[in-house]
């Protein structure tokens, strides 16, 4: 038996929480049949941790992530040109693929915005998702004054198309297992920041294919728009960091190697 467990354990998300998840796990683990399994090196530590074990229990198995098709429907590529239309061809566009709720906090993913178009004021941003802070979420960046610099996409079929878009992608979750968000950013070719939640910064190669931010809880945004600018700014390290990323993502997270590291585990 294989038990996959692909998130930081429920003592870090409370609304997760049941009593008898803990019980349940530590005889579990005390079976000679039963292995557990989880998609990076922080979470094995965080159930060790949590359980009182070995971290060593829990064999780390990335997430295999294919390059998404690129390919937009009809609908997508005329959102796409409109938006390009309204706000400048040339523009620096930070996009986020994400739901739209507490953990993936939009509002602030917004006042990173906000300060970003303080030093750029030709940035322009994509929200690829949805959830139920979205109406709120929209409502902020009107009183931000970045509605019009906003594209809310919702819901799509044609994230692959979306990431093309993108100049660097951001995500400011307070907990996460290992993103797949960011691999496939990178898959995409599209530098990352991120907070340091859960396996965040394991997507990435820190300072070569995006930024790690300190902190999860204390996200500043005007800090985080100056490091941006600083590692993202220039076009031509942009690139750089474009081409690396790919290559890293693909080296990583393929599913070839995904695949064969469970059939050892089972062997």
């Amino acid at each position: 038996v294989v038990i996959g467990m692909r998130t930081v354990p429920p003592i870090h998300r409370p609304e997760r929480l049941d009593a008898a998840y803990e019980l349940a796990c530590r005889e579990l683990l005390k079976m000679t049949r039963v292995r557990a399994t989880v998609n990076s090196a922080i979470v094995a530590q965080r159930y060790g941790d949590w359980l009182g074990v070995d971290p060593a229990l829990f064999k780390v198995i990335p997430n295999g992530v294919e390059r998404l098709p690129e390919r937009p429907d009809e609908t997508a590529a005329a959102r796409w040109a409109a938006f390009e239309s309204a706000t400048g061809g040339q523009a620096l566009t930070l996009g986020a693929v994400m739901r739209l709720d507490e953990n993936k906090r939009p509002l602030l993913w917004l006042n990173v915005a906000a300060a970003l178009v303080e030093r750029r004021p030709d940035a322009r941003f994509v929200i690829v998702g949805d959830g139920h802070l979205r109406g709120h979420a929209e409502e902020h960046a009107a009183r931000l004054g970045i509605a019009g610099r906003t594209l809310f996409v919702g819901r799509s079929a044609c994230v692959g198309y979306w990431l093309t878009r993108f100049d660097a992608l951001m995500l400011l979750s307070r907990h996460e297992g290992l993103p797949n968000a960011l691999i496939e950013a990178q898959l995409a070719g599209v530098p990352v920041i991120t907070t340091p939640a859960g396996g965040a910064p394991e997507t990435l190669l820190p300072g070569q294919t995006g930024i790690v931010l300190p902190d999860s809880e204390q996200v500043r945004p005007v800090e985080v728009a100056e490091s941006l600018l600083a590692s993202l700014g220039d076009p031509e390290r942009r690139l750089a960091m474009a081409a690396l990323a790919r290559s890293w993502a693909e080296e990583r997270f393929s599913p070839a190697a995904m695949i064969e590291r469970t059939f050892d585990l089972y062997r």
